[in-house]
This record gives C-alpha cells, structure tokens and sequence, in this order.
C-alpha cells in the first residue's frame, strides 16, 4: 500500500511538471505558433480566443495540481507577499471599474475582466505556485526550437514579399494576427535564451555551441527586422545584465572580455550594418533617430504624451487613484506609472516594491548557480517590455515570469559562492582523496586541500601507500 501511495504521489510530480513546462513552452511562444497556422489568418479572435482558454486550463491544471500536492515552496519571501498583496487591491479595482461602477471605457467590460484574470492572474497564480525541474532540457531547448521555427518563417515571409504591412512601414510583422512589437520580443527572447545558453550551459558541445550562435544571429535580426524600439531596448538590457551577473568562476574575466568585443564589434560595424537593414526595408534606424526627444518631437510621441497624461491624472487622484484607464485615452504604455493612476499612492508603491524585489531576486539568481535563472534574464526582458508598451490587464509574461521569481525558494549562500572541496574521504590503501557529494561536477580543485589530505594520508599509523 505504501508503494503504491509513493508511485501515485510520483506519478502526480511527474504530470504536475510536464504541464509546468508545457506552461511555460505557450506563454513564451504558444501565440506565435498558433498566429502561423493557415486558418488563423486575418481574424484575431479566431486564434486569440481557443488560446487563451487553452492557457487558462492548463494554468488551473498545473496551479491546482501542485498546491494540492505541496510541491511549492512555502518560504516566506518579500516578493511573494507583495505580489499577493498588489492583486488583492487591483482585483477590486478591476471588478469596480468594470461592474460595480462602470466608466466609460476604450474597450468593452468584459475585456478588461478576462484580460486581467484569465491572461494575467490565473496563469501566473499557476507560476508562483510551481516550480520547474530540469528546465535547461524541458523548457530551453523547446523554446528555441520552436521561437526560430516561427522567426525563419517570418523572415521568410517578409523578406520574399509576403509581409504588406513589411513592405509599406518596413516593419517586419510575421502574420495577421501578430504585430511588431510582438514579433520583436519573440526575437529578443530568442537571442537572450541563446546567449544564455552559450555562456551558461553545462555540457555544451561545439555543435550545439554554433546551433546557439546562428540562433542569437537570427533572433537579433528579427529585433532588428521588426523595428521597434523596445525589443531593441530589452535586448541590449538583457545581455548587460546578464554579462555583469555570471556566477563564480575561472571563466568569467574571459566571457566578459567577450561580451566587450561583441559590443565594440557592433559599435564598429553599425555604419554598415545600417545600410544593409534599411536596404531589406527595415525601418529601425528612423526609429532610433525619433527616440530622441526634443521640445520639437515630445509633442509627436504619443507614448511620451500619455506618460505626462498618467503622472497629472496620477498627481490629481493621489489617495485612491482614477481608474483603470486614462480618461478617454486608455491606458499609458508604462505599468508603473498605470499603477499609480489605477491604485494611487499606495498601490504604486506597492507595485514598485514588488517590481524592485523581483529585480533584485532576478539578479541573485543570475549570479547564482542555479539552471533556471534564465527566469530572472527573462523577467528582465518583459520588464523593460512592459514599461514602454503593454497595461497592468494585458502583459501576461511579466506577470508570469514576475510570479515564477516570486515562487522560487531563497537564494542560499552556496549559490552564490564558488563550489569548494568541503570534505575528503582518506584511502590510506591507495593514498587519495575522494570528495564527497558536497562538490560540483564543474567546481575547480583546491590543491591546497589536496596537499593537506594527502599529508594526512601519508601520516595514517598503517602507512599502506
């Protein structure tokens, strides 16, 4: 009977992470999969619609399975705590505006609801309740299989013609159902996986390591092809970071030589590279030059114009904030200062406490050891997204992501140290040292350590060298 209980029990962990994992293969690249598919073309809830309810169940699915299973940390941490405590204010604020109060809004009602709970909450409740094993196998490299199959189709498409809106605005957009912006994320995300795996992974062989360079190339090309500014942004963002939070080792010094030369290198070919992106089509360079805000272009950003709008409408309403959405104009493009306008003061700081714990933990576990810090690099990435372009109710990755961080256990003190020796076993029959469990397979040898047991070794009182 016991047997039996444990194999159940086994067997629940073992479904529980697969539909974890198969979470996190459609938050990152489900859409994009779903948009290339014939029947989806030219009508957006044709694909938007079954996706997001496919989401929603294996969400409820993984959220449920593992809090009834207690598979998830029970830890206390900040982030956690703050995460909860911010839904917990926005949620009735949602169902107010919505329901109980309703104003005039720039979408129906109901969008909002199901935006906010079904594409954002539920999915991340499922996040911060789970937490992913073997996730270098499971979840990386699927997503970048199937994030290039989507980009090399896209680029394809664009490239031979078959992109309209690529040939009238040079703004590479994949289908119907995709955008630019979305599209360049899938790029970004694709080149920050990619790097992080070629610096990072362990076991890498020199095939695998050139299948990552051709990887990072085309997702940095779709960045590029999709011209817009915040994959741009989230792109470089994340690779600074991730070239200044590597994890104690003899090879750091070489990898940020590296990232140095890489940058340099871009630096020194962007007169050429340039001409060749615009001479695709690419419309990016025009893009970066109207980045440049002067008293002539503020008045033409529309973003830069709803960000004055939320810090008035923020500035007016400082106790409990104005609702959902700016008035007659939706919502600012930039969920940190949306959070002051829909919650007030001490919603805005809550949100901005969270955001600043989940970048701090996202950082510790960049400098750790652990194999899923790639979800710090990529909460980084959607971080950055959702402060240029996305509201509260609609950036499901940041959610997600900002709920997977949260979930994780602590960050103990051997992640964030060098692996060391701890303890050696003496074999006076043969005269080594043998380390135990306690040493990592990719851990340096301490000599000294070495020297010091083998002195050991040698004064043993049967003397049997």
């Amino acid at each position: 009977m016991t047997e039996r209980l444990s194999y159940l029990q086994g067997a629940k962990r073992r479904y529980g992470q697969l539909a974890l994992c198969s979470l996190y293969i459609l938050t990152l690249c489900g859409f994009g999969l779903v948009s290339l598919l014939p029947f989806a073309a030219g009508e957006t809830t044709t694909v938007t619609i079954p996706f997001r309810a496919l989401v929603v169940v294996v969400a409820l699915t993984v959220g449920l399975t593992n809090f009834l299973a207690r598979t998830h940390s029970t830890t206390r941490n900040t982030a956690r705590l703050l995460f909860y405590c911010f839904w917990a204010l926005y949620i009735p604020r949602l169902l107010c505006d919505t329901y109980l109060l309703p104003r005039t809004h720039a979408r129906e009602p109901e969008i909002y609801v199901l935006l906010g709970l079904g594409v954002c909450f539920i999915p991340a409740f499922a996040f911060i309740k789970s937490t992913p094993t073997d996730s270098t196998r499971r979840i990386l490299y699927p997503v970048i299989m199937l994030l290039s199959v989507i980009s090399l189709v896209t680029l394809n498409r664009g490239l031979s013609g078959g992109d309209v809106a690529f040939a009238h605005s040079g703004r590479l957009t994949g289908t119907d159902t995709s955008n630019p912006i979305t599209l360049g994320h899938y790029g970004a995300t694709l080149g920050l996986l990619s790097l992080y795996l070629l610096v990072r992974a362990k076991g890498r062989t020199r095939k695998s390591s050139v299948l990552f360079v051709g990887s990072l190339l085309l997702g940095t090309m779709i960045v590029i092809l999709s011209a817009s500014r915040g994959p741009l942004f989230a792109l470089l963002i994340g690779a600074t970071v991730l070239a200044f939070c590597l994890p104690p080792s003899r090879h750091r010094f070489t990898i940020r030589v590296l990232f140095a030369l890489l940058a340099l290198s871009l630096v020194l070919f962007y007169t050429n590279l340039s001409p060749f992106v615009t001479g695709l089509g690419g419309s990016m360079e025009q893009r970066l030059r109207s980045t440049k805000i002067s008293d002539q272009t503020a008045g033409q950003d529309i973003r830069v114009g709803l960000w004055e709008r939320a810090i008035t409408t923020a500035m007016d309403n400082p106790a409990l904030g104005y609702g959902i959405d700016l008035p007659d104009e939706g919502y600012p493009h930039n969920i940190a200062l949306e959070a002051f306008v829909s919650l007030g003061v001490i919603g805005g700081t809550l949100f901005l406490a969270l955001l600043a714990a989940c970048v701090v933990r996202s950082v510790a576990f960049l400098r750790s050891s652990d194999d899923r810090s790639w979800i710090g690099l990529l909460f980084i990435q959607f971080t950055v997204a959702a402060m240029l372009s996305g509201a509260l109710f609609t950036v499901a990755e940041f959610w997600c992501f900002c709920a997977a961080i949260a979930g994780m256990g602590p960050i103990t003190s051997s992640h964030l140290r060098r692996p060391r020796l701890k303890w050696y076993e003496i074999d006076n029959r043969v005269g080594t040292a043998t380390h135990s469990c306690y040493t990592a397979s990719n851990s340096p040898i301490h000599y000294s350590a070495i020297r010091k047991a083998s002195r050991i070794a040698g004064s043993a009182p049967n003397g049997s060298r």
